[in-house]
C-alpha cells in the first residue's frame, strides 16, 4: 500500500508512524515513573513515620523512667520531665496522625493518645497523693504521736516521784503499747505493708485498757488534764494513721491499676504501629522497583 504513495506521502506517514510510536512510548513510560515516584514517595512517608514512632516510644520509656524516679524519690524535677515528655509524645502522635491514611494505624494512633492523656491525669493524682499523705503525716500524725509521748512522760516522771507504784506500772505499760505502735506505724510509712500497718492498730488499741486504769487512779484536775490530753491525741493519731493509709491505699492502686498498665499498652501499639509500616514497605517497596525497571525497559 506504501508502494502506491509518493515518496513525499511515505516520509510523511512513516514520520507520522514514529511520532505515534514515541508518543505512546512517552505515555507508558510517564505513568510507570510517575506510579514509581508516587510509591517511592509513599515508602518515604511511611519510613518518616516509623521513624517519629520510634522518637514517641523513646519519649515514653524515659517519662516511664521519671515516673519511677518520683516514685523512689520523690523529686520535683522528676514531674517536669514526665510532663515535658508526655507533651512530646502528644506532638509527635499528632504530627504522624497529619499523615496517615490507614484505619487500622489511626485507631492505634488515637488510642494510644487517649491512654497518654489517662496516663498523665493519673500520674499527677499520684503526686497529689504523695503531698496529702506528707501533710497528714507533719500536720497530724507526728504532733499526735509527740504529745502523746510527752504527756505520758509527765504523768510516769510525776507517778514515780509521788510514790504511785499503781499509776506507774499503768503508765509504763502505756508508754510501751504506744512506742510500739508508733514503731509499726513509722515502718508502715515505709513499707506500705498491710501487716505492719495492723500491728501498729493493735499496739495502739491495747493503749486504751491501761489508759483507762489511768483514769480511774489520777483524780486530780491536773492529772486528769494530761490524761484527757494524752486520749485525745491518742484518738487524732489512729485516725491520721487510717487517714494515712487509704491514701497509700488509693495511691498504690493508681500505679498498679492504670500506670504500670498504660506504659507498656502504648508501648506495645507503637510496636504494632512499627510492624505495620514495615509490611507496608516490604509491599510497597518490590512495587516501586517493579515501575522503575518497567519504565526503563520502555
Amino acid at each position: 500500500m506504501l508502494g502506491k504513495l509518493k515518496l513525499a506521502q511515505q516520509l510523511t506517514v512513516s514520520f507520522a508512524a514514529v511520532l505515534g510510536l514515541l508518543l505512546v512510548v512517552s505515555a507508558v513510560g510517564y505513568q510507570g515513573l510517575s506510579e514509581g515516584f508516587s510509591n517511592f514517595g509513599n515508602y518515604r512517608a511511611l519510613a518518616r513515620s516509623s521513624n517519629e514512632a520510634s522518637e514517641a516510644q523513646s519519649a515514653l520509656l524515659s517519662a516511664r523512667l521519671a515516673v519511677l524516679k518520683f516514685l523512689k524519690t520523690q523529686d520535683p524535677a522528676q514531674i517536669d520531665k514526665v510532663d515535658k515528655e508526655l507533651s512530646k509524645i502528644d506532638t509527635v502522635i499528632d504530627k504522624i496522625l497529619v499523615n496517615e491514611t490507614d484505619p487500622v494505624r489511626i485507631d492505634e494512633l488515637q488510642e494510644s493518645k487517649k491512654l497518654m492523656t489517662t496516663y498523665g491525669e493519673t500520674f499527677s493524682l499520684v503526686v497529689k497523693d504523695f503531698a496529702d499523705r506528707n501533710a497528714v503525716v507533719s500536720q497530724e500524725l507526728d504532733p499526735n504521736g509527740l504529745k502523746m509521748r510527752q504527756t505520758m512522760t509527765k504523768i510516769i516522771d510525776d507517778s514515780s516521784s509521788d510514790g504511785e507504784v499503781n499509776s506507774l506500772s499503768y503508765a509504763a505499760h502505756a508508754q510501751e503499747k504506744l512506742l510500739l505502735g508508733r514503731l509499726f506505724a513509722a515502718k508502715f510509712l515505709i513499707s506500705n505493708a498491710e501487716t505492719d500497718f495492723n500491728r501498729s492498730l493493735q499496739e495502739l488499741e491495747e493503749v486504751v485498757a491501761p489508759l483507762n486504769n489511768l483514769k480511774r487512779l489520777l483524780v486530780s484536775p491536773e492529772e486528769s488534764q494530761m490524761v484527757n490530753e494524752f486520749a485525745n491525741a491518742h484518738a487524732g493519731y489512729i485516725a491520721a494513721l487510717r487517714k494515712t493509709a487509704d491514701i497509700i491505699q488509693n495511691r498504690n492502686k493508681r500505679i498498679a491499676d492504670t500506670l504500670d498498665v498504660i506504659g507498656p499498652q502504648v508501648t506495645t501499639n507503637f510496636n504494632d504501629f512499627k510492624d505495620s509500616i514495615r509490611n507496608a514497605q516490604d509491599l510497597l517497596g518490590p512495587e516501586a522497583q517493579s515501575d522503575s525497571e518497567t519504565a526503563v525497559e520502555w
